[in-house]
């Protein structure tokens, strides 16, 4: 009971945490925020809580990105990468899902800053990790941001065949999010325009259009 009712505690503590955070972001300024983390942080690892700066570190990140400070956001994700697998207090599924997480949010990075090459290699091996974990809607995030690599490079084959992969684990999982399944039907009907498949192009765009407004109405 003890146990549970700790790590209920930190998980509050983290949750609020993450509020107080982006609350002193709009309200206090940016700087100030990044402060109060870095002090956090301190405290949590006096207190031998490894994780939960672990936790304020991506939450860190996500303000470098917001900052537009790309390379302090990139450092943080290879320190967690880093740091995620020597963690005792968490299951080896927890560790293991947060190290693909990591990587999947630096590949977005550098992906941003055009760095496709590593971006791609860390997608696949989040999709591995996710894949061995049956992580099934984070498969299919991650396949998707894959077609969008391909995309932007001009791979437009290789793009269609994610889109439609990622298309099939959609449904596949019933419940889907209507929404994103209209936005893939974008996306392949754009890839379709570039192989000069117009009229499957035009197809997949009503289809698009139809569950739009069927999301719409629902």
């Amino acid at each position: 009971m003890l146990l549970e009712r700790s790590f209920y505690s930190w998980t509050m503590r983290g949750t609020r945490l993450a509020l107080v955070l982006a609350g002193l972001s709009l309200l206090r300024g940016v700087e100030e925020a990044l402060e109060q983390a870095q002090k956090t942080r301190e405290v949590f690892l006096r207190l031998g809580e490894d994780y939960w700066a672990c936790v304020l570190d991506n939450n860190t990140a996500m303000i470098y990105d917001h900052m537009g400070r790309f390379q302090d956001e990139l450092n943080l994700y290879e320190n967690l990468r880093a740091v995620y697998p020597t963690l005792t207090s968490r299951s080896e599924t927890s560790i293991k899902r947060s190290i693909a997480l990591a990587e999947m949010n630096q590949a977005g990075t550098l992906a941003s800053l055009g760095n496709f090459e590593q971006a791609f290699r860390l997608l696949q091996q989040a999709q591995a990790g996710f894949t061995t974990l049956n992580e099934t809607e984070l498969i299919t995030s991650a396949e998707i941001d894959l077609a969008e690599l391909d995309f932007i490079q001009g791979y437009y084959g290789s793009a269609l065949r994610r889109y439609y992969q990622a298309r099939d684990s959609l449904i596949q999982n019933d419940p889907y999010d209507p929404m994103l399944l209209a936005i893939l039907k974008l996306r392949m009907a754009n890839c379709l325009v570039k192989l000069n498949r117009a009229h499957e192009a035009c197809l997949l765009a009503n289809e698009a259009v139809e569950t739009y407004r069927q999301a719409g109405n629902s």
